[in-house]
Protein backbone atom coordinates (compact mmCIF):
# COMPACT_ATOMS: atom_id res chain seq x y z
CA UNK A 1 0.00 0.00 0.00
CA UNK A 2 1.27 3.38 -0.82
CA UNK A 3 1.23 5.71 1.98
CA UNK A 4 0.22 9.35 1.59
CA UNK A 5 2.78 12.15 1.68
CA UNK A 6 2.60 14.44 5.23
CA UNK A 7 -0.54 12.93 5.99
CA UNK A 8 -3.66 14.85 7.72
CA UNK A 9 -4.27 13.47 11.69
CA UNK A 10 -6.53 11.06 11.67
CA UNK A 11 -9.48 9.30 14.22
CA UNK A 12 -6.76 6.72 15.07
CA UNK A 13 -4.55 9.51 16.31
CA UNK A 14 -7.00 11.18 18.65
CA UNK A 15 -7.85 8.24 20.02
CA UNK A 16 -4.38 7.18 20.73
CA UNK A 17 -3.72 9.88 22.25
CA UNK A 18 -6.97 10.89 24.33
CA UNK A 19 -6.68 7.08 25.43
CA UNK A 20 -10.08 6.09 24.00
CA UNK A 21 -11.58 3.76 20.89
CA UNK A 22 -11.71 5.38 17.61
CA UNK A 23 -15.76 4.79 17.99
CA UNK A 24 -15.59 6.83 20.84
CA UNK A 25 -13.65 9.64 19.03
CA UNK A 26 -16.31 9.34 16.02
CA UNK A 27 -18.94 9.95 18.75
CA UNK A 28 -17.64 12.87 19.81
CA UNK A 29 -17.29 14.13 16.33
CA UNK A 30 -20.65 13.90 15.66
CA UNK A 31 -22.26 15.02 19.18
CA UNK A 32 -23.74 11.45 19.94
CA UNK A 33 -25.27 12.06 23.78
CA UNK A 34 -24.23 8.67 25.00
CA UNK A 35 -20.31 9.87 25.92
CA UNK A 36 -19.39 10.69 29.52
CA UNK A 37 -18.69 14.34 29.82
CA UNK A 38 -14.93 13.88 31.16
CA UNK A 39 -14.36 11.56 28.21
CA UNK A 40 -15.76 14.26 25.70
CA UNK A 41 -13.86 17.26 27.28
CA UNK A 42 -10.93 15.22 26.61
CA UNK A 43 -11.12 14.33 23.26
CA UNK A 44 -12.47 17.24 22.40
CA UNK A 45 -9.13 19.02 23.59
CA UNK A 46 -6.95 16.12 21.99
CA UNK A 47 -8.80 17.44 18.66
CA UNK A 48 -8.01 20.57 18.93
CA UNK A 49 -4.18 19.30 20.22
CA UNK A 50 -3.43 17.09 17.17
CA UNK A 51 -4.92 19.38 14.60
CA UNK A 52 -7.70 16.79 13.20
CA UNK A 53 -10.72 18.84 11.31
CA UNK A 54 -9.88 21.89 13.11
CA UNK A 55 -12.16 24.46 11.70
CA UNK A 56 -14.68 22.25 10.14
CA UNK A 57 -15.14 19.72 12.76
CA UNK A 58 -16.05 22.75 14.94
CA UNK A 59 -18.64 24.16 12.99
CA UNK A 60 -19.64 21.16 12.33
CA UNK A 61 -20.35 20.32 15.74
CA UNK A 62 -22.38 22.85 16.03
CA UNK A 63 -25.08 23.09 13.29
CA UNK A 64 -25.54 19.20 13.28
CA UNK A 65 -25.80 17.21 10.27
CA UNK A 66 -25.88 18.77 6.69
CA UNK A 67 -28.55 16.74 4.88
CA UNK A 68 -25.82 16.39 2.19
CA UNK A 69 -24.78 12.51 1.21
CA UNK A 70 -22.38 12.03 -1.63
CA UNK A 71 -22.19 8.90 -4.42
CA UNK A 72 -18.82 8.24 -5.57
CA UNK A 73 -18.14 6.09 -8.73
CA UNK A 74 -15.97 5.15 -11.18
CA UNK A 75 -17.34 6.70 -14.38
CA UNK A 76 -20.57 8.47 -14.69
CA UNK A 77 -20.79 8.30 -18.20
CA UNK A 78 -21.41 4.46 -17.97
CA UNK A 79 -25.09 3.82 -18.28
CA UNK A 80 -25.00 1.38 -15.04
CA UNK A 81 -23.72 4.28 -13.17
CA UNK A 82 -25.90 6.73 -14.24
CA UNK A 83 -29.17 4.71 -13.60
CA UNK A 84 -27.83 3.77 -10.11
CA UNK A 85 -26.75 7.68 -9.03
CA UNK A 86 -30.25 8.88 -10.33
CA UNK A 87 -32.13 6.01 -8.67
CA UNK A 88 -30.15 6.96 -5.43
CA UNK A 89 -30.80 10.35 -5.69
CA UNK A 90 -34.58 9.66 -5.86
CA UNK A 91 -34.58 7.81 -2.79
CA UNK A 92 -32.13 10.70 -1.26
CA UNK A 93 -34.84 13.79 -2.02
CA UNK A 94 -37.58 11.08 -0.66
CA UNK A 95 -35.42 10.91 2.27
CA UNK A 96 -34.82 14.95 2.40
CA UNK A 97 -31.50 14.66 1.58
CA UNK A 98 -29.20 16.44 -0.90
CA UNK A 99 -26.73 14.23 -3.39
CA UNK A 100 -23.91 15.14 -4.75
CA UNK A 101 -21.83 12.83 -6.88
CA UNK A 102 -18.52 12.53 -7.29
CA UNK A 103 -16.49 10.67 -10.30
CA UNK A 104 -13.70 8.70 -9.77
CA UNK A 105 -12.42 7.22 -12.63
CA UNK A 106 -11.13 4.27 -10.99
CA UNK A 107 -7.98 5.74 -9.91
CA UNK A 108 -6.66 4.48 -6.80
CA UNK A 109 -5.02 8.19 -6.76
CA UNK A 110 -8.70 9.94 -7.60
CA UNK A 111 -10.58 7.60 -5.66
CA UNK A 112 -8.16 9.20 -2.78
CA UNK A 113 -8.20 12.43 -3.32
CA UNK A 114 -12.02 12.27 -3.74
CA UNK A 115 -12.92 10.91 -0.74
CA UNK A 116 -10.53 13.36 1.07
CA UNK A 117 -12.66 15.96 -0.17
CA UNK A 118 -14.80 14.71 2.40
CA UNK A 119 -12.22 14.84 5.37
CA UNK A 120 -13.65 18.06 6.63
CA UNK A 121 -17.10 16.98 7.36
CA UNK A 122 -19.03 18.45 4.31
CA UNK A 123 -21.87 15.62 3.85
CA UNK A 124 -22.98 13.25 6.47
CA UNK A 125 -22.32 10.07 4.82
CA UNK A 126 -20.53 8.10 1.75
CA UNK A 127 -22.20 5.55 -0.90
CA UNK A 128 -18.93 4.41 -2.77
CA UNK A 129 -18.30 1.85 -5.40
CA UNK A 130 -14.34 1.11 -5.79
CA UNK A 131 -12.39 -0.08 -8.19
CA UNK A 132 -8.65 0.32 -7.07
CA UNK A 133 -8.74 1.35 -3.07
CA UNK A 134 -8.98 -1.76 -0.84
CA UNK A 135 -11.44 -2.08 2.56
CA UNK A 136 -7.82 -1.43 4.94
CA UNK A 137 -7.30 2.19 2.71
CA UNK A 138 -10.66 2.96 2.99
CA UNK A 139 -10.56 2.97 6.50
CA UNK A 140 -7.64 4.57 7.36
CA UNK A 141 -8.38 7.48 5.22
CA UNK A 142 -11.05 7.79 8.31
CA UNK A 143 -13.81 10.08 6.90
CA UNK A 144 -15.00 9.99 10.29
CA UNK A 145 -18.89 9.71 8.49
CA UNK A 146 -20.61 6.18 7.86
CA UNK A 147 -19.49 4.96 4.51
CA UNK A 148 -21.60 1.92 2.41
CA UNK A 149 -19.50 0.11 -0.14
CA UNK A 150 -20.88 -0.99 -3.63
CA UNK A 151 -20.26 -3.41 -6.31
CA UNK A 152 -18.04 -6.82 -6.04
CA UNK A 153 -13.80 -5.88 -5.21
CA UNK A 154 -14.85 -5.55 -1.21
CA UNK A 155 -16.08 -8.34 0.90
CA UNK A 156 -15.79 -8.06 4.67
CA UNK A 157 -14.39 -4.81 5.63
CA UNK A 158 -16.77 -3.83 8.43
CA UNK A 159 -18.41 -1.39 7.00
CA UNK A 160 -22.28 -1.91 5.19
CA UNK A 161 -21.57 -3.48 1.50
CA UNK A 162 -24.39 -3.74 -1.25
CA UNK A 163 -23.71 -6.18 -4.30
CA UNK A 164 -25.43 -8.98 -6.08
CA UNK A 165 -24.74 -12.89 -6.43
CA UNK A 166 -22.59 -12.46 -9.80
CA UNK A 167 -21.66 -16.48 -9.77
CA UNK A 168 -24.81 -16.80 -9.36
CA UNK A 169 -25.86 -14.67 -11.82
CA UNK A 170 -23.51 -16.20 -14.47
CA UNK A 171 -24.55 -19.92 -13.82
CA UNK A 172 -27.92 -18.62 -14.66
CA UNK A 173 -27.21 -16.68 -17.62
CA UNK A 174 -25.11 -19.67 -18.78
CA UNK A 175 -27.79 -22.13 -18.17
CA UNK A 176 -30.22 -20.46 -20.32
CA UNK A 177 -27.45 -20.35 -23.23
CA UNK A 178 -26.91 -23.91 -23.01
CA UNK A 179 -30.61 -24.79 -22.78
CA UNK A 180 -30.78 -22.75 -26.69
CA UNK A 181 -28.27 -25.47 -27.50
CA UNK A 182 -25.04 -23.24 -27.81
CA UNK A 183 -21.55 -25.59 -27.52
CA UNK A 184 -18.67 -23.15 -28.39
CA UNK A 185 -18.27 -19.63 -26.97
CA UNK A 186 -16.47 -16.45 -26.57
CA UNK A 187 -16.33 -14.34 -23.16
CA UNK A 188 -15.81 -11.19 -24.38
CA UNK A 189 -14.49 -8.79 -21.51
CA UNK A 190 -11.97 -11.22 -19.75
CA UNK A 191 -9.39 -8.42 -18.69
CA UNK A 192 -6.89 -8.57 -15.36
CA UNK A 193 -6.95 -5.08 -15.37
CA UNK A 194 -8.39 -3.46 -11.52
CA UNK A 195 -11.15 -1.43 -13.90
CA UNK A 196 -12.98 -4.98 -14.73
CA UNK A 197 -10.77 -7.62 -12.26
CA UNK A 198 -13.81 -8.52 -9.54
CA UNK A 199 -17.00 -8.80 -11.72
CA UNK A 200 -15.16 -10.07 -13.88
CA UNK A 201 -13.34 -13.03 -12.44
CA UNK A 202 -16.56 -13.75 -10.55
CA UNK A 203 -19.19 -13.54 -14.00
CA UNK A 204 -16.34 -15.98 -15.47
CA UNK A 205 -16.66 -18.45 -12.82
CA UNK A 206 -20.01 -18.41 -13.13
CA UNK A 207 -20.04 -19.20 -16.95
CA UNK A 208 -16.82 -21.61 -16.91
CA UNK A 209 -18.10 -23.56 -13.96
CA UNK A 210 -22.27 -24.14 -15.62
CA UNK A 211 -20.65 -24.82 -18.95
CA UNK A 212 -18.18 -27.69 -17.17
CA UNK A 213 -20.74 -29.16 -14.62
CA UNK A 214 -23.16 -29.83 -18.19
CA UNK A 215 -20.31 -31.43 -20.11
CA UNK A 216 -19.05 -28.64 -22.32
CA UNK A 217 -15.24 -28.99 -23.23
CA UNK A 218 -12.89 -26.42 -22.25
CA UNK A 219 -11.52 -26.36 -25.70
CA UNK A 220 -15.44 -24.36 -26.70
CA UNK A 221 -14.57 -21.19 -25.29
CA UNK A 222 -12.12 -18.56 -26.56
CA UNK A 223 -11.69 -15.40 -24.22
CA UNK A 224 -11.26 -12.48 -25.58
CA UNK A 225 -9.80 -9.57 -23.48
CA UNK A 226 -11.71 -6.28 -23.16
CA UNK A 227 -11.21 -3.09 -20.98
CA UNK A 228 -12.85 -1.36 -20.00
CA UNK A 229 -16.62 -2.50 -20.76
CA UNK A 230 -17.18 0.06 -23.31
CA UNK A 231 -18.65 -0.16 -26.64
CA UNK A 232 -15.35 0.48 -28.83
CA UNK A 233 -13.87 -2.11 -26.92
CA UNK A 234 -16.94 -4.77 -27.61
CA UNK A 235 -17.28 -3.91 -31.27
CA UNK A 236 -12.70 -3.95 -31.39
CA UNK A 237 -12.51 -7.38 -29.55
CA UNK A 238 -15.47 -9.17 -31.50
CA UNK A 239 -14.39 -7.79 -35.11
CA UNK A 240 -11.04 -8.63 -34.18
CA UNK A 241 -11.63 -12.08 -33.91
CA UNK A 242 -14.86 -12.37 -36.44
CA UNK A 243 -11.57 -11.68 -39.07
CA UNK A 244 -9.88 -15.08 -38.22
CA UNK A 245 -13.24 -16.78 -37.67
CA UNK A 246 -16.60 -17.18 -38.05
CA UNK A 247 -18.59 -16.87 -35.14
CA UNK A 248 -19.65 -19.26 -31.89
CA UNK A 249 -22.86 -20.47 -30.91
CA UNK A 250 -22.74 -17.57 -28.14
CA UNK A 251 -21.13 -14.79 -27.78
CA UNK A 252 -20.88 -13.99 -23.61
CA UNK A 253 -20.37 -10.17 -22.71
CA UNK A 254 -19.26 -9.06 -19.12
CA UNK A 255 -21.95 -6.02 -19.99
CA UNK A 256 -24.22 -4.44 -22.12
CA UNK A 257 -22.18 -1.98 -23.29
CA UNK A 258 -19.94 -4.79 -24.59
CA UNK A 259 -22.78 -6.91 -26.26
CA UNK A 260 -23.75 -3.93 -28.19
CA UNK A 261 -20.10 -3.43 -29.46
CA UNK A 262 -20.57 -7.31 -30.47
CA UNK A 263 -23.80 -7.12 -32.42
CA UNK A 264 -22.29 -3.62 -34.09
CA UNK A 265 -19.27 -6.21 -35.19
CA UNK A 266 -21.47 -8.91 -36.08
CA UNK A 267 -24.07 -7.25 -38.32
CA UNK A 268 -21.18 -5.26 -40.27
CA UNK A 269 -19.53 -8.85 -41.07
CA UNK A 270 -23.01 -9.92 -41.95
CA UNK A 271 -23.82 -12.15 -39.33
CA UNK A 272 -27.40 -12.52 -38.00
CA UNK A 273 -28.30 -12.97 -34.29
CA UNK A 274 -29.45 -15.14 -32.82
CA UNK A 275 -29.59 -17.00 -36.05
CA UNK A 276 -25.90 -17.27 -36.86
CA UNK A 277 -24.63 -16.56 -32.96
CA UNK A 278 -26.47 -15.47 -29.91
CA UNK A 279 -25.26 -12.37 -27.90
CA UNK A 280 -25.43 -11.70 -24.39
CA UNK A 281 -25.16 -8.93 -21.94
CA UNK A 282 -25.49 -7.94 -18.42
CA UNK A 283 -26.47 -4.67 -16.12
CA UNK A 284 -29.70 -4.09 -18.00
CA UNK A 285 -29.12 -0.38 -19.53
CA UNK A 286 -32.09 1.20 -21.63
CA UNK A 287 -30.38 0.58 -24.66
CA UNK A 288 -30.09 -3.24 -24.27
CA UNK A 289 -34.27 -2.97 -24.61
CA UNK A 290 -34.16 -0.77 -27.61
CA UNK A 291 -31.37 -2.00 -29.95
CA UNK A 292 -32.30 -4.89 -32.73
CA UNK A 293 -32.01 -7.34 -31.99
CA UNK A 294 -32.95 -6.96 -27.96
CA UNK A 295 -30.33 -7.92 -25.62
CA UNK A 296 -30.44 -10.58 -23.12
CA UNK A 297 -29.09 -9.40 -19.71
CA UNK A 298 -28.53 -9.66 -16.34
CA UNK A 299 -30.73 -6.71 -14.27
CA UNK A 300 -29.68 -6.01 -10.89
CA UNK A 301 -32.33 -4.52 -8.47
CA UNK A 302 -31.06 -1.08 -8.41
CA UNK A 303 -34.15 0.10 -6.59
CA UNK A 304 -32.99 -1.92 -3.51
CA UNK A 305 -30.00 -1.23 -3.77
CA UNK A 306 -30.72 2.37 -3.95
CA UNK A 307 -32.85 2.50 -0.92
CA UNK A 308 -30.77 0.08 1.38
CA UNK A 309 -27.42 1.96 0.63
CA UNK A 310 -29.33 5.53 1.74
CA UNK A 311 -31.46 3.67 4.34
CA UNK A 312 -28.23 2.44 5.37
CA UNK A 313 -26.56 5.76 6.00
CA UNK A 314 -29.41 6.83 7.92
CA UNK A 315 -28.83 4.18 10.22
CA UNK A 316 -26.08 4.95 11.10
CA UNK A 317 -25.85 8.48 11.58
CA UNK A 318 -28.38 7.73 14.33
CA UNK A 319 -26.78 4.36 15.51
CA UNK A 320 -23.03 4.35 14.92
CA UNK A 321 -22.39 0.84 16.75
CA UNK A 322 -24.56 -1.00 13.73
CA UNK A 323 -23.80 -4.41 13.25
CA UNK A 324 -22.44 -4.20 9.51
CA UNK A 325 -22.77 -6.88 6.93
CA UNK A 326 -22.73 -7.59 3.41
CA UNK A 327 -26.10 -7.81 1.79
CA UNK A 328 -26.36 -9.63 -1.71
CA UNK A 329 -29.41 -7.79 -3.53
CA UNK A 330 -31.43 -9.44 -5.95
CA UNK A 331 -31.49 -9.44 -9.85
CA UNK A 332 -32.96 -11.04 -12.88
CA UNK A 333 -32.25 -13.01 -16.03
CA UNK A 334 -34.41 -11.23 -18.72
CA UNK A 335 -34.34 -13.28 -21.84
CA UNK A 336 -34.57 -10.86 -24.98
CA UNK A 337 -34.58 -11.41 -29.10
CA UNK A 338 -30.61 -11.84 -28.59
CA UNK A 339 -31.22 -15.49 -27.60
CA UNK A 340 -34.51 -16.31 -28.82
CA UNK A 341 -35.10 -18.93 -30.99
Amino acid sequence: MTKRKNPRPNMMDVAKKAGVSQRTVSNVVRNYQHVAPQTRERVLKTIAEVGYRPNKAARQLRSGRTKFIALAVPDITWPYFSMLAQAIQTEANRLGLTLIVRETKGSANVERQTLENFYTGSVDGLIISPIELSGQELRELDLGIPVVLLGERIHDAGLLHLSIDNIGAARQMMGHILDRGAKSFWIVGDSDTMATRSAGKLRKQGFIETASLRGVNENAWIQLPASPWTLENGYQAVSSQLGKSTPPDAIICMNDLLALGALRACQEAGFVVPRDTMISGWDDIPFAAFCTPQITTISADIATISRKAVSGLRMLFDAPDSQLSDVTVGYQLLVRESTSA
